[in-house]
């Protein structure tokens, strides 16, 4: 098969835009994953998925000494096989409120991409049939059923569908479940249903290296497939479109010479196409843990462990979005038996990072700077989530469990010391090729990078601005809405 278009990754974006681009016999597909092609136990059983993190399917990438969390160096996991992170993330199916999506220009706003949320929604609760599989948990945990009811009693909101409202309050996600109640993955809902389609070519252990260019356009890919060492793979002609995430759509542009001429010079990569907002514009979504011992036994999980969220996108007291997802493990107090967590997520953050090539191994690891809780109002937001969490804790739904607040967030502690020495990520990177129109902007509306006529990026690092939701939905509807456009 002639390809005549490339997908670079298989991740939430890559996958989508396969699938639904491979649906017109017209386009034929070539997707390259640089991780293996498998789903073993760890990745399918939904209550391990803490277990893949750090595992022989991670990227096991790590940040640059966060200045705001007092210098600590950050896992930052990304997956490495046929699915990318979807293989690894917390299966949180999260629809971007209209508000968001119109934050990312008029191309991609809210009415324009209404019919892409719509075809790729497999949501159980909606009657949707689409291939992104999604559900409530059928049988909530007790702990995690007095978390709703607690935050009602503290005057929030039941929320029936949050994937159905744009306001503030308390209910049960979606989770990216099967009807057996496994992972339901980019790989299993978007590529596996397809692989008979003769129009699809799925290469995996096969990663790209550099974009080689001739007279301004792409005409090769160098690649390191498994042990066979490196190759060229002409493209012919095909249009290259990188889904390889946050991360490594923008490295694999900057080793391939493009983005901030300085940048590129100090590493010693020659300069193909000076754009100075590769890299530029990374921002995540902080997650601050509250974590409770519990004097009553907690059931164990069925499926995943964080069932329930409170979403704040609105209080006048915090200067950014919340969302409080509410757990029936300690989460980080392996020595506790049977304990709680609040994940307090940042889910409107002002702090913007960068991810740069480093000068002294342009060919090794990334320099990851998500710059976390860089901007005081990050912190203040902190403060607030622990504020609310702290008031719903009281709540008599919870008293059965005999909730005990752990150190160091224990009361009288420094506060604000104790969020720097917690404060982690949500693993939700996004703004690293952003779209737009300005100077800033690596790709234009039509996602094809500027200055280039067969190179498009189609992921989260597209992302303008984040949304105050999880990003995998997302990224999926970038890939999905792209492949509408290109086929008609």
């Amino acid at each position: 098969m002639r390809p005549n278009v490339i997908v670079v990754g298989s991740g939430a974006a890559g996958a989508a835009l396969a699938h639904r681009l491979t649906a017109d016999p017209t386009m034929s597909v070539l997707v390259l994953e640089a991780g293996p092609r498998l789903r073993p136990d760890v990745v399918a059983t939904p209550a391990r998925w803490p277990e893949t993190l750090g595992g022989p399917f991670d990227y096991g990438y790590r940040t640059t000494p966060q200045a705001a969390l007092g210098g600590r160096v950050l896992d930052y996991p990304r997956g490495r096989l046929l699915g990318g992170t979807t293989m690894l993330n917390a299966m949180i199916h999260a629809v971007p409120p209209a508000a968001d999506l119109d934050a990312w220009g008029p191309d991609w706003s809210a009415d324009q991409l209404r019919g892409a949320l719509a075809a790729l929604d497999g949501g159980q609760r909606r009657g949707a049939t689409g291939p992104a599989l999604n559900r409530p948990v059928p049988e909530p945990n007790p702990l995690s059923v007095a978390f709703v009811e607690a935050c009602t009693e503290a005057g929030h909101e039941r929320v029936a569908d949050l994937n159905d409202t744009d306001e503030d309050g308390v209910g049960w996600m979606d989770l990216a479940l099967t009807d057996e109640g496994s992972r339901a993955d980019a790989a299993l809902t978007y590529l596996d249903p397809i692989t008979a389609r003769p129009n699809l070519e799925i290469r995996s252990d096969s990663t790209v290296e550099r974009i080689l260019f001739e007279d301004g356009r792409v005409h090769a890919l160098q690649l390191r497939t498994g042990d066979r060492g490196h190759s060229e793979l002409p493209v012919d002609g095909a249009e290259v479109i990188l889904c390889a995430g946050a991360i490594d759509s923008p490295g694999l542009l900057l080793r391939s010479g493009i983005g901030p001429r300085a940048e590129l010079a100090a590493a010693g990569v020659p300069l193909r196409h000076d754009l100075r907002g590769v890299g530029r514009n990374l921002h995540d979504h902080p997650l601050v843990p509250v974590v409770w011992r519990c004097e009553q036994p907690v059931e164990p999980p069925t499926a995943q462990f964080f069932e329930s969220q409170l979403v704040l996108r609105h209080d006048p007291r915090s200067p950014g979005a919340l969302a409080i997802a509410f757990g029936h493990i300690p989460f980080g107090a392996p020595d506790v038996e049977h304990g709680a967590s609040a994940l307090i997520g940042l889910y409107g953050p002002h702090s913007r990072g960068s991810l740069r090539l480093d000068p002294d191994d342009p060919d090794g690891a990334l320099l990851i700077d998500p710059a976390l809780l860089a901007d005081d109002r990050d912190l203040a937001a902190a403060r607030r989530g622990v504020e609310v969490v702290r008031e719903v804790a009281t709540r008599s739904a919870l008293a059965p469990f005999g909730l005990t607040e752990l150190a160091p967030l224990a009361e009288g502690a420094d506060l604000d010391g104790a969020i720097a020495q917690l404060t982690g990520s949500f693993m939700h990177p996004v703004g690293t090729c952003a779209l737009g129109d300005g100077p800033d902007a690596v790709v234009g509306r039509d996602l094809l990078v500027r200055g280039f006529a067969n190179l498009r990026v189609a992921d989260a690092s597209v992302i303008p601005r984040i949304p105050s939701v999880a990003t995998s939905v997302s990224a999926q509807l970038i890939g999905w809405r792209l492949a509408e456009r290109m086929v008609g």
